[in-house]
């Protein structure tokens, strides 16, 4: 995948990379950041699950839902809000489309992903696109 900044928008893949109703991994200012293409069209929202750290980006996806794969958490990905448990909201982003490319507003990447260390990417992983 192909990653171009500008302003507060990142290019971090192109539509096709990421199928219908799947979720991707990207790395993005050093943090994980969970894709999503679903019938309702892209979303982005930091990819560790609040419950134990499950990898959303490797979830099953709904409309505009997320399932975590370790404990079936579900995350609508609009609001980041936890459907069936009582636990802090997931991150959420921007995401637009233009032309091919999915760019996502990096604007507040720092600010809402700081404060969780599972967040990071390793450092051999950082500003790399997944």
């Amino acid at each position: 995948m192909t990653e171009m900044q500008s302003g507060n928008w990142r290019r971090v893949c192109k539509t096709e990379d990421i199928p219908l109703l799947e979720g991707r991994r990207v790395v993005v200012g050093g943090f994980y950041v969970a894709l999503f293409n679903t019938e309702e069209g892209f979303y982005a929202t930091g990819d560790i699950c609040p419950h134990l750290g499950g990898p959303l980006s490797d979830g099953e996806v709904a409309v505009k839902t997320v399932v975590c794969p370790l404990h079936a958490r579900k995350i609508d990905l609009a609001s980041g809000e936890v459907l069936n448990d009582e636990l802090p909201r997931v991150a959420t982003f921007r995401v637009r489309v233009e032309g091919e490319y999915v760019l996502l507003d990096t604007s507040t990447l720092s600010s809402r992903l700081a404060g969780s260390k599972k967040c990071f990417a390793p450092q051999e992983q950082r500003d790399e696109v997944a």
